[in-house]
């Protein structure tokens, strides 16, 4: 039996013992005792390491503020748009009309305004598509709008659209493989060169450089199941409050194929909306004659 080794355990129970109880009332301060204690020096390098990765990861488990929502959708906006071509200016009947009803869903939702409000952007391509990006940057393609046979199955694309956004679906993305990248760089650096390092601490906390890459990916490849279902169920009642007939969405999705950037299974999620459709204790509104003539009149 090594009674050194087991004396020194004691002693080392004994000085934890008194780090403890001496940092919690704050007797005297880290640099203090590093001063009184046998390895002091090596002790408190090991806390203060611990508590600047407390920090960072205290940063990084947080919502984000709206402005930082902004200028992340901002960029991956911009992103988006060296490959593809926009429709027009933004002033033509068409991207106006599209931005109308974009506007009247989103003033209806339980997310009215971001910061710097919603844009809904047309995009000249005859991929059947729509992306929600964050801080309200919707993109819809002319592809889909040809798709739509109504205002009401239009209006039910942009619906689940506007309902990523509400349900903040980009940056709860974004948020998680921030926190997956955050622990393995923890793992990667270690305290003790998170400490002595200050390379090494940038590099945990400037973890917004793959934000656009994660995003882009997201928004092309679609969010998870859950995350489309939940959107395409909202926008039953979204649609409802906003006055349009919630079986436009459904309809909309039968039209389209699985695959090729369409998210899920189109006939299992419309049959999703339809059940809820039928559970639904409101009024359910019927398609209006005026946006049905609003939408043939624009589009070709």
């Amino acid at each position: 039996m090594n009674t050194k080794t087991n004396s020194s355990k004691g002693i080392n129970k004994i000085i934890f013992l008194i780090l403890f109880v001496v940092l919690s009332f704050g007797v005297v301060k880290c640099k203090e005792l590093a001063g009184l204690l046998p390895y002091g020096s090596e002790i408190m390098t090991g806390i203060e390491a611990i508590d600047k990765l407390v920090d960072v990861y205290d940063a990084y488990n947080r919502e984000f503020t709206p402005q930082e929502e902004y200028y992340i959708g901002r960029t991956v906006a911009a992103s988006l748009l060296k490959k593809r071509r926009l429709y027009g200016t933004g002033d033509s009947g068409l991207e106006k009309y599209i931005s109308k009803i974009g506007h009247t869903l989103a003033m209806t939702s339980d997310r009215p305004e971001t910061y710097q409000g919603y844009r809904f952007i047309v995009l000249n391509s005859r991929s059947v598509n729509a992306f929600a990006v964050p801080s309200g940057f919707i993109f819809v393609t002319t592809g889909l709008i040809k798709t739509a046979s109504n205002e009401d199955e239009l209006a039910g694309a942009i619906a689940h659209e506007v309902n990523h956004i509400v349900l903040r679906h980009p940056t709860t993305s974004i948020s998680d493989a921030q926190k997956n990248e955050a622990v393995s760089n923890l793992v990667k650096f270690g305290a003790g060169k998170a400490l002595s390092s200050d390379k090494a601490l940038a590099n945990l906390t400037g973890l917004f450089g793959g934000i656009v890459d994660e995003v882009n990916k997201s928004v092309l490849n679609g969010y998870d199941a859950q995350k489309e279902k939940d959107a395409d169920l909202a926008s039953v009642k979204l649609l409802v409050d906003a006055g349009y007939n919630p079986k436009g969405l459904s309809s909309m999705l039968r039209k389209l194929k699985k695959g090729g950037g369409i998210h899920g299974d189109p006939n299992v999620r419309a049959q999703n909306v339809d059940n809820l459709i039928s559970s639904y204790k409101g009024k359910v509104p019927n398609i209006l004659t005026y946006r049905s003539n609003r939408f043939k009149s624009l589009i070709k």
